[in-house]
């Protein structure tokens, strides 16, 4: 009975043995499991960042399913193509294109739209200071000049004495002076103060029009009058100041150099000048650059504290916050719990916005 009771303890330990083998064996099985499942939920996990990476990459450079991006590096001057299950690098021969940030993309759109409005506002304003919107001014000064001189040719020339000649002549002198003078007809900023005839005037009114008192007689043939009050040669003015103009007409005389020797040739040339004031006009286009000036002044103060000011409420103010939050958590970390909290709060208010 011993022996046999022996045999059965012997029996009944290598079977508790067996169990254990077998128990080992299949935790180091299950363990195994375990191992392979965790290395595949990595994969799993790094597959579905590259592909959410891939997707925010295409998303930016608006690349849609099964479209190729093609990238040019300026160093190897080689193309690298970006498909769907593709990603940008430096290691490859593509350049790795960075996804730009909120920020960022906020201050450019900020920026950009702000530059629009500063150069339409450049380009509407600034016409308002050009001196031609508020003056009215005329060209008729040099070409009036030029006829007036080629008709005082006209009746040196007419060896009949015809009226008519002294007339044409007399009626353009009336018009240019009447047309140009100051406070005329025409009201313009530069008028004329200042004349030299080629020829004299004998008709003092022609077709309704009034020759003024200091164009007759030789004086304004000779040396020339003024027909204002407040000047009387150009040299009262600078040279910025007023606009000369000069006009001559040229014809050939039969002369006697001396008694009773015959005539010969003789080219004779007629000239007049005409002085116009524009006091006026350079005062105005003075005060019209000084504010030109001061508006473009103005409008780049005004841009730089906008941009600033896009600058600080996007970029500055955020870190400044953030280096605060830092600050408090630092001295106390149990201030972090109540910053989520309140962060998430604030969230919530936006989103019901």
């Amino acid at each position: 009975q011993s022996l046999s009771g022996g045999q059965a303890g012997d029996s009944k330990l290598a079977r508790a043995g067996r169990a254990g083998r077998v128990g080992s064996r299949a935790g180091r099985v299950i363990r195994i499991i375990r191992i392979v499942r965790l290395i595949r939920i990595v994969k799993l996990y790094k597959h579905a960042v590259e592909t959410s990476h891939i997707e925010r990459q295409h998303s930016l450079v608006g690349v849609g399913p099964g479209e190729t991006l093609y990238v040019q590096d300026p160093e190897v001057d080689k193309h690298t193509d970006v498909e769907k299950g593709g990603l940008l690098s430096d290691e490859g021969d593509g350049l790795e294109l960075e996804p730009q940030s909120r920020v960022g993309k906020k201050l450019s759109e900020l920026t950009t739209r702000r530059v629009i409005i500063l150069v339409l506002v450049m380009i509407l304003a600034l016409q308002m200071f050009n001196t031609e919107q508020w003056t009215t001014t005329s060209n008729s000064g040099e070409y009036g000049l030029y006829t007036l001189t080629e008709y005082s040719r006209s009746a040196e020339l007419d060896a009949t004495f015809n009226a008519t000649h002294q007339e044409a002549y007399d009626r353009s002198v009336i018009a240019y002076v009447e047309y140009h003078k100051k406070n005329g007809l025409f009201g313009l900023a530069d008028y004329l103060f200042f004349v030299e005839l080629p020829r004299e005037v004998i008709y003092n009114e022609l077709g309704g029009l009034e020759a003024p008192s200091e164009i007759l007689g030789p004086d304004a043939v000779k040396d020339g009058v003024s027909i204002v009050d407040d000047l009387d040669k150009p040299e009262d003015l600078r040279s910025q100041e007023q606009d000369l103009y000069t006009a001559s007409a040229c014809y050939t005389d039969m002369q006697s150099p001396s008694l009773g020797m015959p005539a010969v040739p003789v080219e004779v040339c007629l000239s007049s000048t005409a002085v116009f004031d524009k006091r006026a006009q350079s005062q105005l286009s003075a005060a019209l650059n000084m504010g030109r000036t001061m508006f473009i002044c103005l409008v780049l103060a005004l841009s730089a504290m906008f941009f600033s000011k896009d600058a600080n409420e996007l970029v500055l103010n955020p870190i400044e916050r953030m280096i605060g939050k830092m600050e408090k958590i630092r001295e106390n970390p149990l201030v972090a719990a109540k910053m989520g909290e309140e962060d998430f709060r604030e969230e919530e208010e936006d989103d019901a916005q």
